[in-house]
């Protein structure tokens, strides 16, 4: 979004000035630095106005606030590598480039193909069995629901056949000849694809790469990944925004107190780095941790933000994985068309000359002494071939019956509200798992400098 490229411009801005601010500090004469050093005597009350000591808390209430946003923004922003002139700096599946500084991909958008993966490996080991999903189709009932497809399709793969392989033949046949070919033809397919769909059930798991067809869409459709966890955490990612300002006041009292006894030139970066540090580690911690409910004291229950609203959660995770990733269209498309698709053409072809042979019977004993066993080998190879290059033009008719036997939503929401909450907490918690550090660090890079601006602004301490 154009507020995440926004936020994240104005983290890499400020990184940068930290940075430049640090070596500025750094220049400070030796004999400021010398006195910073030594502890200063306890203050008189007229030795700096009172509201620059109010104002600390307040300012570090607004730095925890804002370098906790800011990392929520960094976790989501921007989709693509930014600058799009830097991106062959970027380390694959990273969210950085080998200059550090300079480039930034949101962590979940960077990580996308490996979140799904994650996630799909929760779901099949975890929640659901591929195969016995995929046993809930009734072949007879997708067969009817193709037929219209068959339909459509039939006449358009005789015709290629026969023109391929009797054109004269076909040409000078009447109309009516033809059309009884093609019902002969739709009279069977019924039976045909009920057959391919149970020999498909057995054989799901040589055709149907789930993991695969979920990265290949996640890296295909990040925003679509960015939504999933954006909605799913919602509540969660607004209490990292609160806490940060509730945090950051509490270490800004304490950074008040140290400030008033002693005011080395260093005190107020520290602290703020201190603050964007620890109000982002206690603000991610909090989510996930404890994973078991705890009692403190026997007043209140500690338990991991996220993992107390597994019941909800669940429910609306299941509805945008089933809507957007986990569907009729994405799997056959991937059965189709992804990484497993020659094994898929292997098993249909193998099926398919296994019931041209059944239905041909005696026919073909007859036909082998007229036309010979090649020609009828030609023909039947090409009518398989041209049947399954029209078959993902048949398969959509049969998406609406799919979603409904599979029933992925419910199936999925029942089996995520029964997990241990160790296991649900996986839901979440990848999207902040391996990169949590940077985000803390980040934290306080941006704490650090805010500190550095209060000693420069409020107090005018640091240059002179």
């Amino acid at each position: 979004s154009g507020m995440g490229c926004m936020l994240y411009r104005i983290a890499y801005s400020a990184t940068l000035a930290s940075v430049v601010l640090s070596i500025v500090v750094a220049g400070v004469p030796a004999r400021k630095l010398a006195q910073s050093d030594t502890p200063s005597p306890p203050k008189s009350d007229d030795s700096k106005p009172w509201w620059m000591y109010v104002v600390i808390p307040v300012i570090s209430a607004v730095v925890g606030w804002f370098t906790n946003v800011l990392a929520l923004q960094m976790t989501f922003y921007p989709l693509e590598f930014t600058p799009s002139f830097l991106a062959f700096t970027q380390i694959p599946e990273q969210p950085i480039g080998w200059l550090v500084l300079f480039g930034w991909q949101g962590i979940i958008p960077s990580k996308a193909p490996k979140m799904a993966e994650i996630v799909t490996r929760l779901m099949t080991t975890k929640l659901i069995d591929v195969q016995e999903v995929f046993g809930r189709l009734d072949p007879k009932l997708l067969a009817q629901d193709l037929k219209a497809g068959m339909e459509t399709s039939m006449e358009k793969v005789i015709d290629e056949v026969m023109m391929q392989e009797a054109k004269g033949t076909w040409q000078a046949a009447p109309s009516h000849v033809k059309k009884e070919v093609v019902n002969l033809a739709l009279s069977r397919s019924a039976d045909f694809t009920a057959g391919l769909i149970k020999e498909m059930q057995v054989n799901i798991y040589e055709v149907l790469d789930m993991i695969g067809m979920n990265r290949r869409l996640a890296k295909e459709r990040k925003e679509k990944i960015v939504q999933i966890f954006q909605e799913v955490g919602a509540e969660e990612f607004t209490f990292i925004e609160h806490s940060g300002f509730y945090f950051g006041f509490l270490f800004g009292l304490l950074q008040t107190l140290i400030y008033a006894f002693y005011d080395a030139v260093w005190v107020l970066p520290a602290a703020g780095f201190i603050v964007g540090f620890a109000t982002n580690y206690l603000a991610l911690l909090l989510i996930f941790k404890p994973v078991q409910p705890k009692r403190l004291c026997g007043l209140y229950t500690l338990h991991g933000a996220f993992l107390k609203r597994q019941q909800h959660v669940s429910a609306h995770f299941a509805q945008l994985l089933g809507d957007l990733f986990v569907n009729a269209e994405h799997m056959w498309f991937e059965i189709l068309n992804g990484k497993k698709k020659e094994e898929f053409r292997a098993m249909f072809r193998k099926y398919a000359f296994k019931f041209a042979d059944q239905e041909m019977g005696v026919a073909k004993i007859l036909l082998k002494a007229v036309i010979g066993d090649e020609a009828i080998n030609r023909v039947m190879k090409c009518g398989v071939e041209a049947l399954l290059n029209e078959f993902g033009n048949i398969i959509p008719f049969g998406y609406k019956y799919t979603d409904k036997a599979l029933d992925i939503k419910n199936t999925l929401e029942y089996q995520l509200k029964k997990l241990p909450p160790a296991d649900f907490e996986g839901v979440l918690h990848p999207a902040f798992e391996e990169d949590e550090f940077k985000l803390i660090v980040v934290g306080g890079a941006l704490g650090a400098c805010a500190g550095l601006l209060q000693e420069f602004v409020l107090f005018g301490d640091l240059l002179w």
